[in-house]
Protein backbone atom coordinates (compact mmCIF):
# COMPACT_ATOMS: atom_id res chain seq x y z
CA UNK A 1 0.00 0.00 0.00
CA UNK A 2 1.23 4.18 -0.84
CA UNK A 3 1.27 5.81 1.78
CA UNK A 4 1.31 9.98 1.78
CA UNK A 5 3.58 11.94 3.77
CA UNK A 6 2.84 15.49 4.36
CA UNK A 7 4.62 18.28 5.87
CA UNK A 8 3.43 21.43 6.54
CA UNK A 9 5.87 24.61 6.83
CA UNK A 10 4.62 26.99 9.47
CA UNK A 11 6.29 30.88 9.72
CA UNK A 12 8.98 30.98 12.41
CA UNK A 13 8.89 27.17 12.93
CA UNK A 14 11.41 25.39 11.13
CA UNK A 15 14.78 26.64 9.58
CA UNK A 16 15.72 26.54 5.84
CA UNK A 17 18.31 24.58 6.78
CA UNK A 18 15.92 21.92 8.34
CA UNK A 19 13.22 21.96 5.48
CA UNK A 20 16.26 21.67 3.01
CA UNK A 21 17.58 18.85 4.83
CA UNK A 22 14.39 17.11 4.92
CA UNK A 23 13.86 17.64 0.87
CA UNK A 24 17.51 16.41 0.23
CA UNK A 25 16.87 13.49 1.79
CA UNK A 26 13.53 12.75 0.20
CA UNK A 27 14.72 13.50 -3.33
CA UNK A 28 17.77 11.21 -2.61
CA UNK A 29 15.78 8.46 -1.90
CA UNK A 30 14.25 8.08 -5.29
CA UNK A 31 14.85 5.15 -7.64
CA UNK A 32 12.78 5.91 -11.07
CA UNK A 33 11.33 9.30 -11.02
CA UNK A 34 10.67 12.92 -9.62
CA UNK A 35 7.92 15.02 -10.53
CA UNK A 36 8.43 18.32 -8.67
CA UNK A 37 5.76 21.26 -8.38
CA UNK A 38 6.69 24.55 -6.99
CA UNK A 39 5.36 28.30 -6.33
CA UNK A 40 9.06 30.12 -5.39
CA UNK A 41 12.41 28.57 -5.63
CA UNK A 42 14.51 31.71 -3.86
CA UNK A 43 16.95 30.04 -1.86
CA UNK A 44 20.56 31.17 -0.12
CA UNK A 45 23.57 30.07 -2.40
CA UNK A 46 24.32 27.58 0.32
CA UNK A 47 20.78 25.93 -0.05
CA UNK A 48 20.52 26.09 -3.78
CA UNK A 49 23.85 24.06 -3.88
CA UNK A 50 22.52 21.60 -1.66
CA UNK A 51 19.33 21.42 -3.65
CA UNK A 52 21.64 21.42 -7.14
CA UNK A 53 23.67 18.49 -5.78
CA UNK A 54 20.72 16.15 -4.83
CA UNK A 55 19.04 16.53 -8.18
CA UNK A 56 22.22 15.76 -10.24
CA UNK A 57 22.94 12.82 -7.97
CA UNK A 58 19.19 11.48 -9.00
CA UNK A 59 19.33 12.59 -12.55
CA UNK A 60 23.38 10.59 -12.40
CA UNK A 61 21.02 7.60 -10.86
CA UNK A 62 19.31 7.47 -14.02
CA UNK A 63 16.42 9.07 -12.13
CA UNK A 64 14.24 11.10 -14.46
CA UNK A 65 13.06 14.66 -13.51
CA UNK A 66 10.84 16.87 -14.34
CA UNK A 67 9.26 20.21 -12.62
CA UNK A 68 6.42 22.94 -13.13
CA UNK A 69 6.68 25.85 -11.78
CA UNK A 70 4.53 29.20 -11.26
CA UNK A 71 6.15 31.26 -14.27
CA UNK A 72 4.34 34.78 -14.90
CA UNK A 73 5.77 36.56 -11.28
CA UNK A 74 5.75 40.54 -12.76
CA UNK A 75 8.83 41.97 -11.66
CA UNK A 76 7.15 44.64 -10.06
CA UNK A 77 3.60 43.10 -8.98
CA UNK A 78 0.52 44.58 -7.77
CA UNK A 79 -0.10 43.21 -4.53
CA UNK A 80 -3.40 45.20 -4.20
CA UNK A 81 -4.47 44.37 -7.45
CA UNK A 82 -4.29 40.37 -6.36
CA UNK A 83 -1.31 39.74 -7.78
CA UNK A 84 1.68 37.29 -6.41
CA UNK A 85 4.15 39.37 -3.96
CA UNK A 86 6.51 36.45 -4.48
CA UNK A 87 9.20 38.41 -6.71
CA UNK A 88 10.77 36.86 -9.75
CA UNK A 89 13.38 34.32 -10.20
CA UNK A 90 12.01 30.87 -10.04
CA UNK A 91 12.20 30.67 -13.84
CA UNK A 92 15.62 31.15 -14.44
CA UNK A 93 16.78 28.97 -11.48
CA UNK A 94 13.98 26.16 -12.74
CA UNK A 95 15.33 26.21 -16.28
CA UNK A 96 18.95 26.47 -15.00
CA UNK A 97 18.54 23.09 -14.14
CA UNK A 98 18.62 21.43 -17.35
CA UNK A 99 16.13 19.07 -16.80
CA UNK A 100 12.48 18.97 -18.76
CA UNK A 101 9.65 22.01 -17.21
CA UNK A 102 6.87 23.26 -17.67
CA UNK A 103 6.23 26.80 -16.73
CA UNK A 104 2.40 27.31 -15.55
CA UNK A 105 1.23 30.74 -16.78
CA UNK A 106 -1.09 33.15 -15.94
CA UNK A 107 -1.12 36.04 -13.57
CA UNK A 108 -2.86 33.76 -10.91
CA UNK A 109 -1.28 32.54 -7.40
CA UNK A 110 -0.36 28.49 -8.66
CA UNK A 111 0.70 28.10 -4.71
CA UNK A 112 1.03 24.65 -4.71
CA UNK A 113 4.41 22.62 -3.42
CA UNK A 114 4.48 19.03 -4.21
CA UNK A 115 6.80 16.29 -5.12
CA UNK A 116 5.78 12.47 -6.13
CA UNK A 117 8.94 10.32 -5.85
CA UNK A 118 8.87 6.97 -7.83
CA UNK A 119 5.35 7.83 -8.81
CA UNK A 120 4.09 7.29 -5.42
CA UNK A 121 2.56 9.76 -3.43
Amino acid sequence: MDNLSVFFLAQDEQTADAVMARLTAFIRAATQTLDIAVYDMRFSEPLRAQLVSALRERAEAGVQIRLCYDGDKPVQPNVAGGQDPAPAGTSALVQSLGYPWRRIAGLKLMHSKFVVRDRRF
